[in-house]
């Protein structure tokens, strides 16, 4: 019933003119991709190590232009460009939304835009897209292939965002978003063929061919100032808190970069501290030409060009190594994009792909569904606007939420296999009456959520925002999995997200508890922010996560054959406590246990592994807080974790502790394993960040987790 509806939502319109000759030209549009499941013909497969292929395809012939103007069916929150429009007009479009962080879809129709012959000299707003990507803003081509639309210039994040804002630290939980086009990148006042794209976490590539350099860092990185402790004799207490300026890392899926991806080199080193880096990337399913830099774990999965797996603890004969190098991509299904073509507008839902080795830019029968935008409800921003949602996918619509705020009085229900929702812009649901924001049924196998935020509000909280499944173990398909494209949510719901459904699939997401771990003594008391994601599911996998500030266990993990693919963490700022130097036995998962663990597998599990993980403590309300363990897992040789990373962050503490420097940490990665990352009370180098206590500048203690259980014969590594 499920493969069914897909191919009736299909066959519903007129076939598109380009649907059979796009076929053959993905041949060579899909040029890094290697290989995967439904398998590749054997055309396809000699192309799978040819890199440049995308490159020089996109070089080789000029995107047809669409001319417009195009009837907009999106509203006011969706602006449309046409290469016969001007740059200067574009560019001050893209510009109005920067001061005001309000959400929006920017589309490029097929076409050229800008002129190739600028130079980083001579660009400027009149011949070429020179352009921040403002918070809140996605930009997206509109062709069915990345090269259908290309942009000279620079569509960017730079070291300082836009005039008149304070300076862009990175840290910043960005949203905004490039899809589906070519960037030639001419970006005014920086080297040649380089584009910088500084920020952290939501701020995610997909479908992009980027003709150059990307720079993920400050254009003039800044050396650490606290290789002593930090005080107001040799260092301003903001370089304490965000030193300088580094950013927490982003995802990039489904992309080809010709150039170099350059990072700052932030290894410490004896007697000199590193640079300020974007320090933990999630690089998969794409191509890059090349890597440079140095940070806290950089996760490449299923991509060609990346750099050899180079992680774990210095030693005696090697430095410390970053690089977590997954080949290939277990299972991988993209998030839905727009088309527009033959005057329509269409929307291409992704089938599932497995062991995907590099990008694949494919649109065909065998690779999704193109469903026209009249099967969809077009959702305008609103109050008490569930209902609507629900009746029209009770009535078999998909539903579309163009951008902005949506509040619901009752859970969006999805209830129905195969249904998707999908969001532009910054759409945003949030449940303001203490109920789940989206509630999946266990009929609704192979539904697809893409877009969007869904968060909760209010003086009632939810026992769960987002559920998947209202059953544990719920039936599932591994061929057609209920899929989570760009889902975020941010409450205070007991739990933030659960999943009961078998064979689900998340790609990037942050998972986050709206005080952002900055609790009050009497918000701890209620039951509101204590877990992040609980899975009961089976063969659930989790990619891109960003899950932070919870007040007890961050992720627990119930379900047999579970994957993670990178998965960042922050444990609570301010839990409470009595006394400077004394852990607080308040914040307890159980008496003599310190803290909460990040991750808890629990006992029965046989099977489950992660790769690439970074958890970082910092207790700014000045408590002394200690976690016994940072993860608690079953030993088992099929129970694994490949590349994990903690630190406690350098900043300062509003407390009597000494120094004002935050203090604690970790005592033990996993389980009682000794491999440890905190200060201790009153410790001399509290405040500072250097080797050898810290291997990457921005963190007072560091720890670094090769493999566990480690292979036969060898002990594991860490330190």
């Amino acid at each position: 019933m499920v493969r069914q509806r897909r191919r009736a939502l299909s066959a519903v319109a007129p076939r598109p003119r380009w649907a059979g000759a796009l076929v053959l030209g993905a041949i060579i549009l899909a040029g890094a991709f290697a290989s995967a499941s439904p398998a590749a013909s054997p055309s396809r497969a000699r192309l799978g190590r040819g890199s440049a292929a995308a490159g020089a395809a996109c070089a080789a012939s000029r995107p047809q232009p669409v001319t417009g103007p195009v009837p907009n069916p999106f509203g006011a929150g969706v602006t449309i460009f046409s290469p016969s429009e001007s740059p200067s007009t574009i560019n001050a479009a893209l510009s109005s939304t920067a001061s005001t962080d309000a959400p929006h879809e920017f589309f490029f129709l097929p076409g050229t835009y800008g002129s190739a012959s600028a130079t980083p000299g001579t660009a400027t707003t009149a011949n070429t897209i020179q352009a921040v990507v403002a918070p809140g803003s996605i930009v997206a081509g509109l062709g069915p292939s990345p090269c259908d639309v290309v942009i000279n210039g620079a569509l960017d994040i730079p070291e300082d965002s836009f005039p008149g804002a304070p300076p862009n630290t990175g840290l910043a939980i960005r949203p905004s978003q490039l899809e589906n086009l070519t960037i030639n990148p001419i970006e005014s006042g920086d080297p040649a063929h380089t584009m910088t794209w500084f920020t952290s976490q939501t701020a995610t590539w997909r479908r992009v061919n980027l003709l150059g350099n990307l720079d993920v860092d400050l254009t003039h990185p800044v050396t650490g100032p606290c290789t002593h402790p930090c005080t107001a004799a040799n260092g301003d207490p903001y370089l304490a808190d965000a030193y300088g300026g580094a950013a927490n890392g982003f995802e990039i899926a489904n992309s080809n970069i010709t150039g170099e991806i350059i990072d700052a080199n932030g290894e410490n080193t004896p007697g000199k501290a590193g640079a300020n880096s974007n320090e933990d990337l999630f690089i998969e399913g794409s191509h890059v030409g090349g890597w440079r830099g140095f940070g806290v774990d950089q996760v490449f999965a299923g991509d060609t060009g990346a750099p050899a797996s180079d992680f774990g603890p210095a030693t005696r004969s090697r430095p410390p190594g970053d690089i977590d190098n997954i080949h290939r991509l277990a299972v991988v299904r993209e998030s839905p994009f727009v088309v527009y073509e033959h005057r329509r507008f269409f929307v291409f839902d992704p089938k599932v792909q497995f062991g995907r080795v590099g990008y694949d830019w494919t649109v065909s029968p065998r690779t999704g569904a193109l469903l026209p935008l009249r099967r969809f409800y077009i959702a305008r921003p609103g109050t008490a606007i569930a209902g609507r949602l629900d009746a029209a996918l009770a009535h078999g619509r998909d539903v579309l939420l163009t951008p902005g705020g949506y509040v619901l009085g009752a859970p969006l229900t999805v209830s129905r296999p195969d249904e998707v929702v999908f969001g532009l812009g910054e759409s945003t649901l949030t449940a303001d009456r203490g109920t789940p924001t989206v509630v999946v049924t266990n009929r609704a196998v192979g539904a697809v959520l893409a877009g969007f935020d869904a968060n909760g509000s209010g003086d009632r909280f939810a026992a769960a925002q987002i559920v998947i499944g209202t059953t544990p173990g719920a039936t599932g398909s591994p061929a057609d999995p209920t899929t989570l494209s760009d889902v975020s949510t941010i409450s205070d719901a007991t739990t933030d997200e659960v999943i009961n459904q078998n064979d689900v699939l998340q790609n990037q997401a942050e998972i986050q508890a709206i005080g952002f771990g900055t609790y009050t003594a009497s918000a701890w008391a209620q039951r509101a922010g204590d877990y992040g994601v609980v899975v009961n599911g089976d063969r659930v996998t989790l990619e891109g996560i960003w899950l932070e500030h919870f007040k007890k266990t961050e992720a627990t993990w119930n379900g047999q054959g579970g994957r993670v693919v990178f998965m960042e963490n922050e444990l609570p700022f301010t839990p409470p406590f009595t006394a400077d130097g004394v852990p607080p036995s308040s914040w307890s998962l159980r008496p003599g246990f310190h803290g909460y663990p990040s991750l808890v597998v629990s006992p029965h599990v046989r099977t489950f592994a992660l790769s690439g993980f970074q958890s970082w403590s910092r207790f700014s309300n000045g408590c002394y807080c200690l976690v016994t363990s940072l993860i608690v897992t079953p030993v088992r040789p099929h129970v694994t974790f490949r590349d994990l990373f903690s630190g406690l962050i350098l900043g300062t503490a509003t407390s009597a502790t000494p120094s004002g420097d935050t203090e604690g940490g970790v005592l033990n990665v996993i389980n009682r394993d000794g491999v440890s990352a905190y200060v201790p009370y009153a410790a001399s180098w509290a405040g500072s960040s250097a080797f050898p206590h810290s291997d990457v500048y921005g963190h007072e203690v560091t720890a670094r987790i090769t493999a566990f259980p480690a292979p036969e014969g060898r002990r594991a590594t860490g330190g």
